[in-house]
Order: structure tokens, then C-alpha cells, then sequence
């Protein structure tokens, strides 16, 4: 729901929201959770697109100077990220993981102090619904949410495919720099849910999006 924008002034976060949920088994496997799960996501991710126009407008149009000179920070900061991102990561500048957090921390401050996106919202009402009603029968969505506890980054993905009555939501992992074990960290629940001759879209979050899945 929307109200999750309207509440982001508030010192509960998108994470936060993700964090509980995927943490509790029973609500990551109730229909309602899942759903609810999703869109976060869904939501999440699209707020935080800095380098769109329709984002830039609406920071703009908040008349907080500050708060500009911070998007266009962010903006310029994902424009460099991006065009790193597909690079080895030993061809990585050192900086990566701290530029990295930086464009995190600096969402999140963002997103604090946007109080009235008006507009920018309407434009980004986006549900699951909406998502799986565009998909054919043999493609699947994956949106993979990151969220940190106990100074752990974990990860889960949250699946759909058309005709659904909701999403599925796999259990959380975490990743470490060994390629080896990258596939049943990340991929091992969510083929479970595959079939031969699917088409595969996903969004990843996170330090996913630096290594090859």
C-alpha cells in the first residue's frame, strides 16, 4: 500500500517492514505476508530509482535545497555504480563496497525527507498484481529484497508466476565471496518454482548486484 510512503518519515523503515517479515516464517508463508512482501519491494526499489526524471522532479519540486544537492549526489553516485557494475570484480575500484553503502545511506535519507511525493506516487502504484498480470505463461518475476540484522546482510527472493494467487516467498540466506556456493545460496529454492523453458526476470538487491547470478 501506498501508506508505506506516507509513513517513511517515521523511524520504521522499508528494511525494517522486509526485515520483520522475512525473519518470521509464518508470516513469509501466509498469502497476505507474501503479498505485502512483494510490493515493499516493488516500492521500495521504485522510490529509489535516483537517476529518474520523475524522481528528480518531485525532489525538486519539495523546494528543500539541501535535499537536491543530495539527490543529484545520489543520481551522479548510482550513474558511476551502474557503469562499474559489469567489471570483474577484481577490476573493481577499491572504494566499490564503501561508494556502495554510501548510495545506501543516502537513499535512505532521501526517502526520509521526501514527505509528499504526490505525483511521483500515482506514477509508481505498481502492485504484484500488476506484475504478474503482465507476465506470459512461461515467464517468471523475481525480486530478490536485502535487508540487514545483526551486522549480517541477508537476502530472500520472492517469486511469481502468472495465475498465482500470490507470491512465494523463499527463506533468507546469506552470501559470501565463494562463487562456489552462490547457486545454492541464491538459486536452490527459487528453481524450485522453475520449470524447463521459463523465462527468468529479476531485480536484484543488495550485494547481488555485484556478482554474477
Amino acid at each position: 500500500e501506498r501508506e508505506l510512503y506516507i509513513n517513511s518519515n517515521y523511524s520504521e523503515s522499508f528494511h525494517v517492514l522486509q526485515m520483520f517479515g522475512l525473519e518470521n516464517e509464518g508470516l513469509r508463508n501466509d498469502p497476505k505476508g507474501a503479498e505485502v512482501l512483494y510490493d515493499s519491494a516493488l516500492s521500495f526499489k521504485g522510490l529509489l530509482l535516483g537517476a529518474s526524471v520523475e524522481f528528480m522532479n518531485a525532489v525538486r519540486e519539495s523546494g528543500d535545497e539541501d535535499l537536491v544537492s543530495e539527490a543529484e549526489k545520489l543520481r551522479t553516485l548510482k550513474l558511476y555504480l551502474s557503469s562499474v557494475n559489469s567489471r570483474m570484480l577484481a577490476d573493481r575500484p577499491e572504494d566499490y563496497d564503501s561508494l556502495l553503502a554510501t548510495a545506501d545511506s543516502l537513499e535512505h535519507v532521501i526517502v526520509r525527507k521526501v514527505k509528499d511525493l504526490g505525483r511521483y506516487m500515482d506514477d509508481m502504484n505498481v502492485s504484484w498484481k500488476d506484475v504478474a498480470a503482465s507476465l506470459s505463461r512461461k515467464d517468471v518475476a523475481v525480486e530478490f529484497i536485502s535487508y540487514d540484522i545483526d551486522d549480517t546482510k541477508k537476502y530472500s527472493a520472492a517469486v511469481l508466476r502468472k495465475g498465482w494467487k500470490s507470491p512465494k516467498v523463499t527463506a533468507p540466506f546469506s552470501i559470501d565471496g565463494d562463487q562456489n556456493h552462490l547457486y545454492d545460496a541464491v538459486w536452490k529454492e527459487v528453481a524450485s518454482y522453475l520449470k524447463a523453458g521459463d523465462n527468468v526476470y529479476f531485480s536484484p538487491g543488495g550485494l547481488l548486484h555485484q556478482v554474477n547470478v
